[in-house]
């Protein structure tokens, strides 16, 4: 047996490992096993800085994803989350998928999930920083602009969207939670899908080449994670 023999078996213990745990939950619960419901929805990011891999005359076509991680019913509190494909992007146009959960805005606590009391009091955030080729770690944060629904309902948020557009301001944080705005989403229009038809973002698989998510060992474990929980309630849908 050679070293190239024993990496390759290596990785694939670590990741039955892993995985097991969320193909098991997945299993059992029929769902995602967090944020199992969600309401689907249609907008854009215009960029407003070069951080983005599009010119910033470009507008990005989004699909979201806005749910509840414990999926606790009615208003009460939760961690909120906020999933974003942007499409197109990138040299080779491929989508690029980020993940956010409301936390808290300091220094630290934004790298920690929070339960949010409503959907305008949100504030969404990657918990993990990105590094573009190479550069300095930043995190992504998105904060309601303008009113939102007051408690956490889904049935409320869809009306709310229904009713007029839901408008978020996007920013990069560094490590001393300076925000630099980058953006404005748009979310204008609700995919009427049920959950088991909505889609299943990999923020590992789907983001550009250039496009590193810190710790490298962090991503990978999550890369597995996600593949556990999809397998474990038969999601066939292709990435991306």
């Amino acid at each position: 047996m050679t070293l190239n023999s024993i990496i390759p078996a290596g990785k694939s213990a670590i990741g039955k490992l892993v995985g097991a745990p969320f193909y098991f939950a997945s299993s059992l619960r029929m769902a995602r096993v967090f944020h199992p419901h969600g309401i689907e929805l249609k907008g854009t990011l215009k960029p407003a800085t070069p951080w983005w891999p599009v010119t910033e005359s470009s507008t990005i076509t989004v699909t979201a994803r806005m749910s509840k991680a414990l999926g606790i019913p009615g208003d009460l509190p939760d961690i909120l989350g906020l999933a974003l494909r942007l499409h197109d992007v990138g040299a080779d146009e491929n989508p690029w998928d980020i993940l956010l959960a409301t936390s808290g805005l300091s220094t630290f606590s934004k790298m920690f999930p929070a339960p949010a009391f409503s959907w305008n009091g949100a504030r969404y955030s990657t918990l993990v920083p990105y590094s573009r080729a190479g550069g300095a770690a930043a995190w992504l944060i998105v904060t309601p602009r303008g009113v939102h629904p007051a408690g956490t309902s889904l049935s409320a948020l869809k009306a709310a969207v229904d009713h007029s557009p839901l408008h978020f301001s996007v920013y990069l944080a560094r490590i001393q939670l300076q925000l630099i705005p980058i953006g404005h989403l748009c979310l204008d229009e609700v995919e009427d899908h049920p959950d088991c038809l909505q889609p299943s973002f990999d923020p590992i698989l789907n983001r550009p080449a250039h496009m590193r998510m810190l710790p490298e060992w962090l991503a990978e474990t999550r890369k597995l994670a996600y593949r556990g929980s999809r397998d474990g309630r038969g999601d066939t849908q292709k990435r991306g």
